[in-house]
């Protein structure tokens, strides 16, 4: 589906009956909507990961919050995609699929005997011997966002959520009933931690808090705020938003990086030494800096630059260095960086991955996915790996907006530009003089068959030539998904409704008690039940969710966000079992033994599209997010 605004309109409940539609017989239809009766708990219980399902996000990947130097001089990524690990030259992802808590990644720390420290969106884990080990709530930090992961020099592993910072021995936690945004350890064993205006530093025994006003504290005014902290060869550093403070003895020294206090001061994330006493500095938007002590320049050539002149490069959000003093850098949407001779050269660990733009369509066949991106791309998955076809490989130079295999293998991409055809060569075949032209918003193979909805009708290739089904034949607006019955019956949604074709063309519209409104997605199970979803545009006050067509003589009943649904419904999707899924606005539904369930994407933004694989498992496309693979254990 082609839609560029996800809109959240007001919503009703609605049930309409339905009494006969052409072969179906004693059809009850069933409109399952959302309500704005919605409570918390409710939402929660329905729409969880918890226990159920692994998400792995592939676009995050190049996403990294953190990076840390292995004994071997090998940098480890955590990024909101997994760990990433180095290994023969290539980026290896570790995922919750391989035991994280959660895939998306915000602390990272190698111990000196290699013991790598994740922390989570949901906890820490450490890697033993390729497996992760996680302390859960009971024995570790807590089951919250893990910020900041440190080993002390004398081997013990310190932790931070924004309610405890917790130390292990290496047996057993201790808590300490306070949050932190970054932690430090000296080397005499003091701890030095940040929070929102506020730094600590612990002796062993107590906590103190710093006295951070701007007469004599670390903070340059007061309105600043402290994010970053390291000690370097006894000196406290604390990075800000306004710049760097350095602590000599009891008196703090604030640097500003640029000399301008205030609105145009640069913020620091992160902080490490260099090595000979000085410090470097990460920043958001403006690079990176290094101090001998006394005066900053700034050190950020190589690194991915941008049109704003006021943050010429994106955000920097990590910084190492190893033994031999080599510095590397994690950039926010951007990869892994490091520096050689004042260059940083930027690896990019998504650059073989489906994750160059929105990814808007996907469909799966046998062991292959196929993912669409509105860049005018196709990348294929098979095996662990992933081939990327562009304009270069003749694909219209377009959103590609739809995919779809038929029964001989043959794979077909619908664009922005009309419709290709992948060949045996690996080059597309662009069908300009005949079949579809304008945009095609979805695809449905019946054997070796093929009908294409567009901005103007549909039209079906028998598999030697292409015939139009327009305005003529009673198919009116954008048609933005099809299904096709077991029967060669075809169903498609789009701007006014359902429409039905058996040797004709049938408008489902509000003379069957059917909403005149636009369906973004529809699908088939064997002939009995018709799936629909509703897709309003952004402040209409319409009907939205799904809506079922069955022809058995059901109950009907209403199910909203609270019991799973999603809302904005782009796509629908029956498996073999009867399984539905949906991908909306909330994250992806599944609707099996009688009732929805909803899987959030976490952050990854709106879900497009969808294509069930074997095992239980999901290929979603998330638009700006990218795409996901959603595995749900309880399928195996």
């Amino acid at each position: 589906m082609d839609q560029q605004d996800w809109p959240r309109a007001m919503r009703r409940p609605g049930l309409l009956a339905l009494t006969s539609l052409g072969g179906l017989a004693a059809v009850v239809l069933a409109v399952w909507s959302l309500t704005p009766e919605t409570t918390d708990e409710a939402h929660a219980a329905a729409w969880t990961l918890d226990d159920e399902a692994d998400l792995v996000a592939f676009a995050d990947r190049d996403d990294v919050t953190d990076v840390a130097t292995d004994p071997n001089g090998e940098v480890w990524a955590a990024t909101r995609g997994g760990v990433l690990e180095p290994r023969h030259g290539r980026w290896v992802a570790h995922t919750v699929a391989d035991g994280l808590p959660s895939s998306t990644v915000l602390a990272l720390t190698i111990a000196d005997d290699g013991t790598v420290w994740a922390g989570t969106e949901d906890g820490l884990a450490h890697l033993d011997d390729g497996s992760w080990v996680v302390h859960d709530d009971a024995h570790g930090p807590g089951d919250d966002q893990v910020r900041v992961v440190e080993v002390a020099p004398d081997g013990s592993v310190w932790a931070a959520t924004s309610e405890v910072v917790a130390q292990f021995d290496g047996r057993d936690w201790n808590r300490h009933d306070h949050g932190a945004r970054d932690l430090a350890v000296a080397g005499d064993g003091t701890v030095w931690s940040t929070a929102p205006g506020q730094v600590r530093t612990f002796d062993g025994v107590s906590w103190s808090t710093v006295d951070a006003n701007a007469d004599h504290g670390p903070l340059h005014d007061e309105y600043d705020h402290p994010w970053a902290v390291t000690v370097v060869d006894g000196t406290v550093w604390i990075g800000t938003e306004r710049g760097v403070s350095r602590r000599d003895g009891q008196q703090w020294e604030r640097h500003s990086l640029t000399g301008t206090v205030g609105s145009g001061s640069i913020a620091v994330h992160a902080l490490v030494g260099d090595g000979s006493g000085g410090v470097v500095a990460a920043t958001a938007g403006q690079g990176v800096w290094h101090t001998d002590g006394e005066r900053w320049t700034q050190t950020s050539d190589g690194l991915p630059e941008r049109t704003d002149a006021h943050q010429p490069y994106p955000r920097v959000t990590a910084l190492d260095r190893d033994d031999e003093g080599r510095l590397s850098a994690g950039v926010s949407g951007a990869g892994v960086a490091r520096l050689d001779d004042d260059q940083w050269t930027l690896d990019d660990p998504t650059e073989d991955l489906p994750a160059d733009a929105d990814i808007r369509s996907v469909t799966a066949d046998d062991d292959t996915v196929w993912a669409g991106t509105d860049a005018g791309a196709v990348w294929r998955g098979r095996g662990g790996t992933w081939t990327r076809y562009t304009a270069e490989d003749g694909l219209p130079d377009a959103r590609v907006l739809s995919l779809a295999v038929t029964g001989s293998g043959t794979v077909w991409a619908g664009t922005g530009a009309g419709l290709a055809r992948l060949d045996d060569d690996g080059q597309w075949t662009r069908l300009a003089e005949e079949g579809p032209v304008p945009a095609v918003h979805a695809l449905a193979a019946d054997g070796d068959e093929l009908w294409a909805g567009t901005d103007a009708g549909v039209w079906h290739h028998d598999g030697e030539r292409w015939t139009g089904h327009t305005a003529a034949a009673g198919v009116t607006g954008r048609v933005l998904d099809l299904t096709v019955d077991d029967d060669g019956t075809v169903w498609a949604g789009g701007d006014d409704g359902v429409l039905r074709y058996d040797r004709r063309w049938e408008h489902l519209d509000r003379t069957h008690d059917v909403p005149g409104e636009r369906v973004a997605a529809v699908a088939r199970y064997r002939d009995t039940a018709l799936w629909a979803g509703f897709y309003p545009d952004p402040g209409e006050t319409a009907a939205e969710g799904v809506m079922r067509l069955d022809d058995n003589d059901i109950e009907p009943r209403l199910a909203g966000v609270d019991e799973g649904v999603s809302s904005s419904v782009g796509a629908l999707e029956v498996v073999a079992d009867g399984t539905v899924w949906a991908a909306g606005a909330e994250g992806v539904s599944r609707h099996a033994d009688g009732q929805w369930e909803g899987y959030p994407l976490r952050g990854l933004a709106r879900a497009v599209d969808l294509a069930p694989a074997d095992h239980g498992t999901v290929w979603v496309a998330t638009g700006p997010g990218g795409l996901a693979r959603l595995h749900l254990d309880a399928a195996e």
